[in-house]
């Protein structure tokens, strides 16, 4: 068991000659774990490091655990031992989804939101949504970071068949982890890519058709077809607009 504690006292970090250590291990057993900082409106964050339960992607910050139906545990991944990885099998269904649905527009602060994480595509990811919020009964109503269907980033929002998205011609990197996140208000988005802005663009949607979604990777809320052939580490949710600072937080994990 990790070690949280010495006396009452909560361990908050350790060093090694004056450096800072994230993990200790003894005979391939966790001895110490940092403890995480995190923006306080990120809600849930899926590190992908509870491999023995197959069937689980835990929440690290609440109780908003996400069945894994298909994708695998990977030990090639961005952050700690492990990472989420499928090999994206057209039409296989394959997804993982949060237990509990989630009001992120109406909690935190009004209209507002962000998810992001580390995403690899191995190969080229023709419409495939790696990270969704949205409403499962109504996939017109959802929010998600894709590609566009020509190997670049695009961030898509879509409310009762209206839409809206950004798309600046950031290629994806095939192969490589990319640290993206998208923030959301009542009348902007904004991508990030490795903790920069790439742009942003207005809307005049209303965010209350997507309060009480569900959070869905590897496949998109709205299509069974495109399914990510990659891998996933430390993705997050919160109900509010992260700053920049608070995106390279995250990034930096």
């Amino acid at each position: 068991m990790i070690p949280t504690s010495i006396d009452g006292t909560d361990i908050t970090g350790a060093t090694i000659d004056g450096t800072d250590v994230q993990e200790i291990t003894v005979d391939g057993d966790v001895v110490f774990s940092a403890q995480v900082s995190v923006p306080n409106s990120v809600v849930t964050l899926y590190r992908f490091e509870d491999s023995a339960n197959t069937n689980t992607a835990t929440d690290f910050l609440g109780n908003n655990d996400a069945t894994i139906n298909g994708p695998t545990y990977t030990s090639a991944s961005k952050n700690g031992q492990f990472a989420i990885e499928d090999s994206g099998v057209f039409n296989s269904g394959h997804n993982v989804t949060s237990n509990n649905t989630v009001d992120l527009v109406n909690t935190g602060t009004a209209n507002e939101l962000t998810m992001g994480g580390w995403v690899r595509f191995d190969q080229s990811p023709d419409f495939h949504a790696p990270i969704n919020y949205g409403q499962t009964s109504n996939d017109d109503n959802l929010f998600h970071i894709r590609s566009d269907g020509s190997d670049n980033w695009m961030i898509f929002l879509t409310i009762n068949n209206n839409v809206a998205f950004l798309n600046n011609s950031n290629p994806i990197q095939i192969g490589t982890y990319e640290h993206v996140a998208a923030t959301l208000d009542a009348n902007q988005m904004e991508f990030y890519i490795n903790g920069n802005s790439v742009g942003t663009q207005s809307h005049n949607l209303s965010l209350q058709n997507l309060a009480s979604g569900k959070f869905r990777l590897i496949q998109s809320l709205r299509s069974v077809e495109f399914i990510l052939d990659g891998a996933l580490d430390d993705v997050f949710f919160a109900n509010s607009k992260l700053s920049t600072s608070e995106i390279r937080q995250m990034r930096d994990l």
